[in-house]
């Protein structure tokens, strides 16, 4: 074993520290392990923990928005203003089951003194996270009981450093709410830090335990968890024996601090109860817990079910080493301070976890993988390598190598992890800054409302207590003053060249008074991204507004851009009123010249489960050259009607179908998330092309408006997007059968199709599963070495012909699809035994058409056989 010395430990013998001479002969022995002199290996170190702490700080800067999101609307915004009110009791009131005091003494600093744009916050935020890893950094130093900290110490402190600024917290890090879940851990962390030292028999000894004290109190204004903060205390102080003075000062404090907390408390009815949750699904539970506790290697090691499993497995083993220790620190803990005051913080944690998945479960398990949910879990992780810092300093001296192979291994995985914060979601922070713009201007868009708010009433409301107090992102550019604007007049300026469209224009179902718009400036006007842009009407009144930045833009799209000139994304509203009229756009310093048109919105879509009666269209208006050949994103299977869509193999795929119809049809429309790409157009008409409307369900839409001509006409549908989200598909009513199916004996008389008209292309080169042999018969078949067998076979049929027909236990790949006809594809029906086919629908061409078989599935008891005449 090496020599340990604790500077802060007193000898029992002789009462005196260890001799510095020996501190010193044992630095120098450290320096002789795997260094031996050389700081390469430091050095590595220390580029990792600069790196993971810098790209956590890029990537929040990156990701910054300074809008209120999501419990910043009730939890700092409303509590701001009712504290400015002078409402005393809001400070030590619940926020959920939380009393959140110390975090709102910084919401109320970010809004008296800072603007309320959250960039205070989240300095707090980061900072709480410096001061995190600062402390595990001395950790080690006082584990380890050297005078000066020597390499080897330094390299476990650097990585301690990046394993707690890692990203994958990122939610604690940019979220401006969330300085209380990183106190709820670091706080009870420092008391029981202070407890250890207060258990070293130093002058200072008593000071420690009042600090710590100080930290156990301060905990309860935290979060719900930090209640157990003092109660772990208190069993530290008991099986540290430092007295049953301390005892007995820490029970006191943990009981005041659970009756001070509770009184006059309200349980929170949307979250789950503990007993209940554990009752119900107590392996649920088991496995909340252990994501909750291994959720650090569920990212790190790239997600999915994989990381799922290593995240139980980590946890598991966490649980296991920790009991292993807390026997060794128990029985003497006098050598073990610091040890066992880490084992209390893990057993804190577990606590954290244990609470959680009482309240948290009935949301399913996956949610204790949630970011948030790391930074607990990573501090526990942080404290069970200090409990194993021995035999890691071991290794790092080059006695036990191989115990540092994980410590290379998760430091490689970190940086490719830290790797992706570089790409942060652009189009998310600019959704919320459009949030923000609809609760300026008091449109209640739920769609665009939900980015940062659950209650866009609500929210909007909020946001107009704000305007008047000029708080937050209300009471600054480019927000500022906005909604007085619509309606009124700008001054005139020159116009500058400058190109552009306005792509989408989409009705909001609980705001008529307002369209939402989507497009594109190029121009010297929007040289700098995320300023507001203002519609102006024939009048020179404003009709609206909207920011510019939006990301994502297809630049193939554009057509002409001026050489070195960008185009810029905008998102916003504009008058329900100017709904297929031009408008001119300008931003606070400058004119378009650039007339936009605001494309027609024609559709109110009706969200409702397809059904034959309240479709008024069928497959036999389908015209000729039809594209949209497969279905939906789920294959869609509904009675009495036949789904025609783009996606055949995935979102890649486009094309178009066209339909004749009359004024005032109707069609059952749905489409991906993604809109941009997907139009209407009225065939041999000047009439513009209509974009068809995002519907992630189903949804009825009718030809009624007077935009569409009345009588007879013709429209095409096109999906021509390509991106991820983007496909498009109807529902209309089915035709009659095309199709007769009858189990029967086979029989040469009752088949009239011969292997002569089989065309050349087949692939069904075998026979049924039990090779069957009729006299008279050919049969052709998919089987030919097992059920694993796909392909197709063509032949001639006309109306009226027959054939008999077969398959396997296993339906659903098993189609046939007549030429022409709609739908062209149709699943085949399972037939166990042999059936007669007969084609004997009216769209059947009496002179012939070609139909093709085909059988694509691959799975145990999928195979497909006809059997001709020979």
């Amino acid at each position: 074993m090496p020599m340990e010395f604790d500077v802060d430990r007193v000898d029992s013998k002789s009462g005196s520290r260890p001799p510095l001479s020996k501190i010193s002969e044992y630095g120098s022995k450290m320096d002789k392990g795997i260094f031996k002199g050389d700081n390469g290996f430091l050095m590595i170190f220390r580029a990792l923990a600069l790196f993971v702490v810098g790209a956590s700080a890029i990537a929040g800067y990156l990701s910054y928005s300074p809008v209120p999101f999501w419990d910043m609307w009730t939890g700092t915004l409303e509590f701001f203003m009712r504290a400015q009110s002078g409402d005393v009791g809001i400070w030590w009131s619940q926020h959920n089951e939380h009393r959140i005091l110390l975090s709102r003494i910084f919401f109320w600093a970010d809004y008296a003194w800072f603007g309320g744009v959250s960039i205070f916050l989240i300095c707090v935020n980061y900072s709480l996270i410096g001061a995190t890893a600062l402390l595990f950094y001395r950790l080690v130093h006082k584990c380890a009981g050297t005078e000066l900290t020597g390499k080897e110490e330094q390299v476990l402190g650097l990585f301690l450093v990046a394993w707690i600024f890692q990203w994958i917290q990122f939610d604690n890090m940019i979220w401006g709410f969330q300085s209380q879940f990183i106190m709820a851990q670091l706080l009870p962390l420092c008391g029981l830090y202070w407890l250890a030292k207060a258990a070293q028999p130093t002058p200072q000894s008593s000071r420690h335990f009042v600090i710590g004290c100080c930290f156990g109190i301060a905990s309860l204004g935290t979060m719900a968890n930090g209640v157990l903060a003092l109660p772990f205390m208190a069993v530290y102080a008991i099986l540290a024996r430092q007295g049953i003075r301390r005892i007995i000062t820490l029970v006191v404090l943990a009981a005041g601090g659970i009756y001070l907390y509770f009184h006059n408390y309200h349980a929170v009815g949307k979250h789950g109860v503990l007993m209940s949750a554990l009752k119900g699904d107590p392996l649920g539970f088991l496995e909340y817990v252990l994501f909750y506790l291994g959720s650090p290697f569920y990212y790190i090691f790239g997600k999915g079910s994989a990381g799922k499993l290593l995240a139980a497995f980590m946890a598991l083993v966490l649980i296991i080493a920790c009991l292993r220790r807390l026997y060794v620190a128990v029985a003497r803990p006098r050598e073990h301070t610091f040890e066992l005051a880490m084992l209390l913080f893990i057993a804190y944690i577990g606590g954290t976890a244990f609470g959680t998945a009482g309240g948290r479960l009935f949301l399913g398990t996956e949610q204790a993988l949630t970011s948030r949910y790391t930074t607990p879990a990573l501090m526990a992780w942080a404290a069970f390598i200090i409990l194993y810092y021995r035999p890691l300093l071991d290794g790092l001296r080059g006695k036990e190598k191989r115990l540092l192979i994980p410590l290379y291994i998760l430091s490689a995985l970190i940086v490719v992890r830290e790797m992706a914060v570089f790409r942060p979601d652009t189009r998310m922070y600019f959704e919320r800054d459009v949030s923000a713009l609809a609760m300026e201007l008091g449109i209640k868009d739920t769609q665009q409302i939900g980015f940062v708010f659950y209650n866009a009433e609500q929210g909007i409301q909020l946001a107009t207590q704000a305007k008047a107090m000029k708080l937050s992102v209300f009471g600054a550019e480019p927000l500022l003053g906005l909604r007085e604007k619509v309606g009124g007049s700008m001054p005139a300026i020159a116009p500058l060249a400058c190109q552009g469209a306005i792509n989408i224009a989409e009705r909001l179902p609980e705001d008529p008074r307002y369209l939402r718009i989507q497009g594109w400036l190029a121009g010297p006007m929007v040289a700098h991204e995320g300023g507001a842009l203002y519609f102006l009407d024939g009048d020179k009144r404003v009709a609206g507004a909207a920011l510019s930045g939006l990301p994502g833009v297809p630049l193939a799209a554009l057509g002409d851009v001026p050489e070195g000139v960008k185009p810029v994304g905008f998102k916003g509203y504009v008058l329900a009123s100017q709904n297929g009229q031009t408008l001119s756009v300008r931003n606070k310093d400058a004119e378009c010249s650039l007339q936009l048109q605001v494309p027609p919105v024609v559709f109110h879509p009706q969200p409702m489960r397809p059904e034959p009666g309240h479709a008024t269209i069928d497959s036999s208006q389908v015209l000729p050259g039809n594209a949209w050949t497969a279905s939906d994103f789920e294959r869609t299977s509904i009675p009495g009607m036949v789904v025609l869509g783009s996606f055949i193999r995935g979102d890649v795929d486009t094309g178009t179908i066209s339909l004749r119809v009359k004024h005032g049809d109707r069609i059952f429309y749905r489409s991906g998330p993604t809109q941009g790409a997907q139009t209407l157009q009225v065939l041999e008409s000047k009439l513009p092309v209509v974009m068809l409307p995002v519907a992630h369900e189903w949804s009825l839409i009718d030809l009624s408006d007077d935009f569409f001509p009345q009588g007879e006409f013709v429209i095409t549908l096109s999906d021509k997007g390509s991106n991820w989200g983007e496909w498009s598909a109807i529902a209309i009513n089915a035709p009659a059968s095309q199709l007769e199916l009858t189990t029967m004996e086979p029989s040469l008389a009752k088949t009239s199709i011969r292997a002569q008209d089989v065309l050349s292309d087949n692939a069904w080169t075998g026979s049924d599963f039990e090779k069957t042999t009729l006299s008279g018969m050919q049969i052709f078949g998919s089987v030919i070495h097992g059920d694993a067998d796909i392909g197709s076979i063509s032949l001639r049929v006309k109306r009226g012909d027959t054939l008999f027909y077969r398959s396997g236990p296993t339906g659903g790949h098993q189609v046939v699809e007549i030429a022409g006809v709609v739908p062209v594809q149709q699943v085949l029906p399972v037939s166990l035994q042999w059936s007669r086919l007969r084609f004997s629908g009216e769209h059947i061409p009496e002179d012939g058409v070609m139909v093709k078989f085909s059988d694509q599935g691959s799975a145990w008891g999928e195979w497909s056989a006809i059997a001709l005449r020979k």
